[in-house]
């Protein structure tokens, strides 16, 4: 399975900028439009966007996608990683090796 990560931003515009970069790599790398296959992602969010389905709903009911999401102490920690560090710029070795493991 490969594996990508994308953590949007806390607003639309920065969103939108990754998105936008991520659609032209992938449109140049494959060619322009190729027929979707089902898939699995996973989800690392905020609580809830991880445990509700308005999110997760959308991905799967709209695009065919299975979405997995960690376990409830997993979803509390990832939770608290944003809301306490990277929404206000902090950054921590312990939180990025959590996120690996998750």
């Amino acid at each position: 399975m490969t594996r990508i990560g994308l953590l949007g931003g806390m607003s639309w515009e920065s969103s939108a900028e990754y998105y936008r970069l991520i659609n032209e790599a992938t449109r140049e790398r494959l060619g322009g439009f190729t027929p979707r296959t089902s898939c699995s992602v996973g989800l690392l969010a905020t609580a809830y966007t991880m445990e509700h389905d308005f999110y997760v709903g959308r991905l799967r009911d709209l695009h065919d996608l299975t979405v997995i999401v960690p376990d409830e102490p997993d979803r509390r920690l990832v939770h608290d990683v944003i809301y306490r560090e990277l929404c206000v710029g902090v950054t921590r070795e312990g939180s990025h090796e959590e996120y690996r493991r998750i």
